[in-house]
């Protein structure tokens, strides 16, 4: 994949990885407790982000929809 080696796209570990950052990308874009206020939507958000991304710091933050193609992620 990332060597440029050819791969099987099929494969059950990369199938698994898809849909860990499906169901990922889902809760992020669809995340709004409805009595939040928008600081604590912006830091709940910003700590969701850094759960794949690392250590971030508060001035950054996803103006787009994200598209994840595969993420290893533990839940």
């Amino acid at each position: 994949m990332i060597s440029g080696i050819l791969y099987d796209a099929g494969a059950s570990e990369l199938a698994v990885a898809r849909f860990k950052a499906r169901k990922w990308t889902m809760h992020y874009n669809g995340f709004f407790p409805e009595h939040a206020q928008n600081s604590e939507v912006s830091k709940a958000r910003r700590k969701l982000l850094g759960d794949i991304l690392g250590d971030i710091d508060e001035q950054r933050y996803l103006h787009r929809t994200p598209i994840l193609d595969r993420l290893r992620l533990q839940y």
